[in-house]
């Protein structure tokens, strides 16, 4: 029982903010292969959650600033703005392998795995792209840890 309150938080985390993870994982007491199950199915039930949500998440986000604009407190969507940039740049430049690469480390995996959905969402590689870079980086994150005791 104990040890499945270790590795439930560790779950949690890795489907949200996955750079943690192992190093917390090998910090709590599991073992090389049982860091990278744990890491790994938290990861990847992040990446079904939000990819498979995100219709409804942007479509809430959508009613939400037309609801605020019925009332005159929001502001109407501008189409450049910053964050609007930086998603077609992230497209244009590094397509589903980068995005995917760039998602479990760096962009998080709810907003990856969101963008993913809104520019690839017709296209059958872009889940299974998410998915081997968790596994990967699951990996490489784990071995990093475990062999230099580097600390993420």
């Amino acid at each position: 029982m104990e040890e499945l309150l270790k590795f439930i938080p560790i779950i949690f985390l890795s489907a949200v903010k996955f750079l943690p993870a192992p190093t917390l994982a090998i910090v709590a007491g599991f073992s090389f292969l049982e860091s990278i199950l744990i890491t790994c199915s938290g990861g990847l039930a992040g990446v079904v959650t939000f990819y498979r949500s995100s219709e409804y998440l942007m479509e809430r986000a959508r009613r939400r600033r037309a609801a605020k604009l019925a009332l005159g407190i929001g502001k109407p969507l501008l189409k450049f703005t910053r964050m609007n940039r930086f998603l077609v740049r992230l497209k244009h430049r590094f397509g589903i392998v980068g995005i995917a690469l760039l998602t479990p480390a760096i962009l998080s995996i709810p907003f990856g795995s969101i963008v993913m959905a809104k520019f690839f969402r017709h296209n059958h590689f872009a889940m299974p792209a998410l998915m081997i870079a968790v596994a990967a980086w699951s990996l490489l994150l784990t071995f990093l840890t475990v062999k230099f005791g580097l600390l993420f």
